[in-house]
C-alpha cells in the first residue's frame, strides 16, 4: 500500500465523518459501498475522476486531495508530455513511438485527458513511420470523440488534432476532405476567445496553403 494513497482513504473518511455521512451516503450514484470501504481503508486509490466526484460531494475542493497525492504522479504525465512535444517539434518519430508504447500501460494515461492526447500521438507515429494512414485517422477518431467540449467548440489540442487529420488528408491526395476540414478549423479558431499557442495560428495558414 502507498502511504500517500492512504492518506487519501484517511481524509475522505475523516471528512465522511466530519459532515455526518454514512458510506452509503457518501457514494451514492458515485460507486459501491464496497468500494468506498477499500479506498477508507487504504487497499485502492480512487481514479482522479472518481475523487473529482466525492469531493464535489463532499463540498471541497479537489485540491485538498491532489496536493498530497497526484503532484508527483502529475509531474510525471507533464514530463512525458512535454517530451512527446519535443519529440514532435524534432519529427523524431521514432522517439513518439517509443515514448508512446512504453506509456500505453501507464494507469497514469488510461485516464481520460491522457488517453486522448497518447492516441493522438500514436496517430502521428503510425502514419509517419508505418504509412498506416487509415489507422492513424481511426484513432484521431477515437481521441476527437472524446473531446469534453461541444460540437461548437473545440480546444487548442483538439484544433491541433484536426489539423493533424486535415494534413493526413493532403498528403494523400484527398484536398476536398482537407480543405473542408481546414474550413472548420478556422471556425474553431475564430469561436476561442483567446489563443494561448501563438504558433497554432501559423502551423494552420501555412497547412491550408499547402492543401
Amino acid at each position: 500500500m502507498d502511504i500517500q494513497e492512504g492518506r487519501v482513504g484517511e481524509q475522505i473518511k475523516e471528512l465522511r465523518r466530519h459532515f455526518g455521512l454514512s458510506q452509503q451516503e457518501l457514494c451514492k450514484n458515485i460507486c459501491s459501498q464496497s468500494f468506498i470501504s477499500r479506498v477508507e481503508s487504504g487497499d485502492i486509490s480512487p481514479s482522479a475522476n472518481l475523487l473529482y466526484r466525492l469531493s464535489m460531494r463532499l463540498g471541497i475542493d479537489i485540491n485538498y486531495f491532489l496536493e498530497s497525492v497526484y503532484v508527483s504522479r502529475m509531474d510525471y504525465v507533464q514530463e512525458v508530455l512535454h517530451q512527446l512535444g519535443e519529440a514532435l517539434k524534432m519529427k523524431n518519430y521514432e522517439q513518439i513511438k517509443e515514448l508512446v508504447e512504453y506509456e500505453k500501460e501507464n494507469p497514469l494515461f488510461k485516464q481520460f485527458k491522457n488517453k486522448q492526447t497518447l492516441l493522438w500521438y500514436e496517430a502521428i507515429y503510425l502514419y509517419k513511420v508505418h504509412q498506416d494512414y487509415k489507422q492513424a485517422m481511426s484513432l484521431l477518431d477515437e481521441a476527437l470523440s472524446m473531446k469534453e467540449t461541444t460540437s461548437k467548440s473545440y480546444s487548442e489540442k483538439e484544433i491541433e488534432m484536426s489539423l493533424t487529420k486535415a494534413n493526413i488528408f493532403t498528403e494523400i491526395k484527398d484536398d476536398q476532405e482537407a480543405i473542408r476540414l481546414f474550413d472548420d478549423i478556422l471556425i474553431f479558431l475564430k469561436q476561442l476567445p483567446f489563443i494561448r499557442d501563438k504558433v497554432l495560428l501559423i502551423k494552420v495558414y501555412y497547412n491550408y496553403s499547402r492543401a
